[in-house]
């Protein structure tokens, strides 16, 4: 095996097999719904994503692939979140303007959303370790569990708007590699081996018996490691008038770390070791965003304590029973209701790695300073971020910018030459740029041009489910693309070990 690759899946089996180890037992009494990580319950909660992360725009025009009365689903099947969109027409009655009538005129109108946990998580938390279940004997069930939320997903979103089922005609699905082989309950076996071969990349029908009359597909991939996903971000942004024949990096920061560089009319495409880090299912005190997950944190020297805001909170309070949930954004001055902390999600932690940063409370190698080197930073009296999660943080971080670096290097591209770059992906959608430089994602010439664009894998499937043309433009765009292997480049040990320090 070559060494990249012999480091790319080896970190991820890392991550997958000592999680274990790094559980806190401070939160052994509480669910932190990331049954990989505690492995204690057998009957796992149907939780529900309350941060919802918007798709990027999709500008939709007239005319789709929607006829009047017809509806089409988006969705986006993510290793950590599932997330859905519906989409119907204007409706054809006229509609008085100051000019009389006007006439229907197709256009999409996106009518709901909704997301939730990907239920594939009891049996990993990140791809290889869901592949090596599959190849032991679990592809089954990691198939109906995928299923099943896509039901439930689906269920959900009629039900609020009142549309029946019969009614869905069309839905384009988004995914990496791997989980798209577990939907379509394709072998698993040659994935995580050396050369790492896909059964099947194409576009995809698949056919749902809870929707009778919905022609539905799955997007095409590049590679085994640059999947669906990558590509219907990559056909949004391309679509988009402000990036035509602009040179432009998408980095979608999920549980696996892609990084996709648009120059010169071809697309260069990787995927890094990041591990599950972003969606702080490693961490050991990491949850998903969901009520009470903490997601933003400023440290407070005065106080020596860290003043954090959860998910679900309707403004900042000063509860003294819930000692944290002091927000940064203004000052507190009356109780109202906010959830209790439960744990940090993946902003969470790389908001709270920079503070410490910026206060000195960890060492530019990474190294948490005395008091708290033994027993991890403290938000609550369960919470803390510890030595080993901020290590995931610094190899995650070093991944990606390894990656960026060899993708400009092979496209003899300079950081100068970018116009943009986006930051994609559920967890990127809450990432502050600013967070990412400092932290050192970037380098320090694109701080300045960064954008987080939001789920831009979810805005692809909805640019693919409802523009005639997207089909075509995904296959051009696959057809001008190179996966980038990163093994190939003599400098990746290098460049990973220069950059894992802050």
């Amino acid at each position: 095996m070559q060494p990249f690759l012999r480091l790319q899946i080896g970190a991820f089996f890392i991550f997958a097999t000592t999680c274990k180890k790094w559980y806190n037992p401070r939160m052994s009494n509480y669910c932190i719904q990331n049954c990989s990580l505690c492995g204690k319950c057998n009957h796992p909660q149907k939780w529900e994503i309350t941060q919802q992360y918007p798709s990027a725009p999709h500008h939709p025009s007239a005319p789709c692939t929607l006829a009047p009365g017809e509806y089409g689903i988006a969705l986006d099947i993510g290793t950590t979140t599932l997330a859905f969109e519906l989409f119907g027409t204007r409706d054809n009655s006229p509609r008085k303007n100051a000019d009389g009538a006007e006439p229907y005129d197709g256009a999409p109108v996106r009518l709901a959303s909704y997301a939730c946990v990907n239920a594939q998580r009891t049996l990993g938390a990140d791809v290889i370790t869901r592949i090596q279940r599959a190849t032991q004997g679990d592809a089954a069930q990691l198939h109906e569990l995928i299923h099943q939320d896509i039901r439930n997903g689906v269920a959900h979103i009629l039900e609020e708007t009142g549309i029946a089922a019969e009614k869905v005609r069309r839905m384009a699905i988004a995914g990496n590699t791997t989980i798209l082989h577990l939907l379509h309950n394709l072998p698993c076996d040659t994935l995580g081996v050396h050369p790492f071969a896909p059964v099947d990349i194409s576009q995809r029908a698949i056919k749902f018996d809870f929707l009778p009359h919905c022609e539905a597909f799955t997007l095409p991939g590049i590679s085994t490691f640059v999947g669906a996903d990558v590509v219907a971000g990559l056909a949004l942004l391309n679509s988009t008038p402000a990036n035509n024949d602009a040179t432009f990096l998408l980095i979608d920061l999920g549980t696996n770390g892609e990084i996709a560089l648009a120059h010169n009319g071809r697309i260069y495409a990787s995927a890094t070791a990041a591990g599950p880090a972003f969606e702080a299912a490693n961490i050991s005190c990491g949850v998903g965003s969901v009520t009470g997950a903490i997601y933003t944190a400023t440290y407070d020297p005065a106080q020596e304590k860290f003043l954090y805001k959860t998910i679900g909170s309707t403004d900042a309070t000063t509860d003294p029973n819930n000692i944290g949930q002091t927000s940064d954004i203004a000052p507190a001055t009356k109780r109202i209701h906010s959830p209790p902390p439960i744990g940090i999600c993946g902003t969470g932690v790389l908001e709270i790695t920079a503070e410490l940063l910026r206060h000195q409370l960890i060492t530019p190698s990474g190294r948490l300073i005395d008091p708290w080197r033994e027993s991890g930073i403290p938000l609550t009296d369960r919470i803390h971020l510890t030595q080993a999660d901020l290590r995931e943080v610094q190899t995650a971080k070093s991944a990606i910018r390894t990656g960026i670096e060899i993708l400009l290097q092979t496209a003899h591209c300079t950081p100068h030459e970018i116009a943009h770059v986006y930051i994609a992906g559920g967890f990127g959608a809450r990432l502050r740029p600013q967070t990412a430089t400092a932290l050192g994602f970037l380098p320090e010439a694109l701080a300045h041009k960064v954008q987080s664009v939001g789920n831009t894998a979810l805005g692809g499937a909805a640019h693919a489910l409802l523009s005639p043309n997207a089909t075509d433009q995904i296959q051009t765009l696959i057809n001008c693309a190179t996966e980038v292997n990163l093994a190939a480049h003599p400098q990746f040990n290098y460049l990973f070990m220069e950059y894992i320090s802050y």
